[in-house]
């Protein structure tokens, strides 16, 4: 590696924080030879090359492209979003510098001064590092300065942060109104008693495979209509973990079902049990057993639970108004569009690595027309199609990380 393309990584080291940015920066500048950064000091930065200028102070677009390009590696697949939710990270971005110039000024206004410690340990490991390196003594009179520079911002930012969010904690009777006011937030939900059977079939099993298992789901339904032990069968036929136990699932929490088995069990009475549906591993019936209506918690279980969302809910409601009231006060001029055609689209390209095409590209999906449509879901899984397997793996390959599905 390049040394100065070196020496600019182990910023990251030294900034936590905002590591990430600097790393992209590292990986997206070419360094200069070092033949060059000898022949000249740096020449200012062009006009066309600020993003920003926060009460004068100027955000490079450079900045503003490190920064970009480290957020959508770190999000999206192959680093290529959608155009729609790559808007929202340029917003996301500019957001973030402004609002990190704007409260590196408030610690200045404060008097909070940098950690000279950290400054000079931090300058002194860099020094140490490439001592042995071919040209250091020359490149470090450049990179030194800008590496102290960027560690004393770092510690301003840090320092304000802190004081900004140092919230004294809430009165007793504060917390008390609090759950008073917040009931939802210390009741436990409805809980359900159930069980179910399983009859498997391959998810890419043909239709007469699901038909069959569903007749043969449908005479277990009736023997137990007609007297048969719900978990006695489930012992002889069910596939499922729970099968050894009679079935028992145990109870579940209102709110984990899917939406069309959680209706069925909010007018079902114990002891009912629902038609056969089909789930990922095959075709199953559940049985509600129990119900244990929702219960608000005594205030002294939950009190320390209490006090601890009051606090979290005052620090994030200060450094909101903090950021507001800086925001108001301040002149903030952006000078390149935040959309596409600005200071980002420069570094979108090096940021998916040329595998935009890839990803641009519909997913090949194997479909299968005999596949029967899916009634519900078994708890941990998802629920795709009988015959449509490959779906799920083409599907989990673009795209933006997503929340698992609720259960059954």
């Amino acid at each position: 590696m390049n040394l100065m393309k070196r020496a600019i990584c182990c910023i990251v080291a030294v900034l936590p924080g905002w590591g990430m940015a600097q790393a992209a920066m590292a990986e997206e500048t070419p360094a200069a030879p070092v033949a060059a950064a000898t022949e000249a000091a740096p020449a200012p930065a062009p006009a066309e090359q600020v993003f920003a200028r926060v009460n004068g102070k100027p955000i490079l677009a450079q900045e503003f492209k490190a920064r970009y390009n480290a957020i959508i590696r770190q999000r999206f697949y192959h680093g290529a979003p959608p155009e729609s939710q790559a808007e929202a990270v340029r917003q996301e971005v500019a957001d973030l510098l402004i609002e990190r110039a704007l409260l590196i000024e408030e610690a200045e206004r404060r008097g909070i001064q940098p950690d000279m410690v950290r400054v000079e340990q931090a300058a002194a490991s860099a020094d140490k590092r490439y001592a042995e390196e071919p040209g250091w003594e020359r490149q470090r009179e450049v990179f030194l300065p800008r590496l102290k520079e960027q560690v004393a911002r770092q510690s301003l930012y840090e320092q304000v942060e802190k004081a900004v969010r140092d919230v004294p904690p809430p009165a007793p009777a504060d917390v008390r109104a609090f759950y008073d006011q917040k009931a939802e937030l210390f009741t436990e939900p409805e809980k359900l008693y159930m069980s179910i059977i399983v009859l498997s079939v391959d998810p890419s099993s043909p239709r007469e495979e699901w038909a069959k298992a569903r007749e043969e789901m449908q005479k277990i339904v009736q023997r137990i209509k007609d007297g048969a032990d719900f978990a006695e069968m489930a012992r002889q036929y069910s596939k499922d973990k729970s099968a050894s136990n009679g079935g028992n699932m145990g109870y579940v929490h209102s709110g984990m079902l899917a939406e069309h088995l959680q209706a069925k069990m909010d007018s079902f009475k114990p002891g009912e049990m629902t038609d056969p549906v089909t789930i990922l591993e095959g075709v199953a019936i559940y049985r509600l057993d129990d119900r244990v209506p929702s219960k608000l918690m005594e205030f002294a279980e939950v009190e320390q639970r209490a006090l601890d969302l009051l606090q979290r809910e005052r620090v994030e409601q200060a450094w909101k108004e903090t950021i507001s009231r800086l925001r108001a006060a301040a002149n903030i001029e952006i000078l390149l569009p935040i959309g596409s055609g600005g200071a980002a689209a420069q570094g979108e390209g090096a940021a998916q690595g040329g595998s935009a095409k890839q990803d641009a590209a519909p997913a090949q999906e194997s479909k299968k027309e005999d596949a029967p449509a899916p009634d519900a879901k078994q708890p941990d899984s998802v629920t795709p199609e009988p015959g449509a397997a490959q779906k799920a793996v083409s599907k989990k390959k673009t795209g933006s990380k997503k929340k698992a599905s609720k259960k059954p």
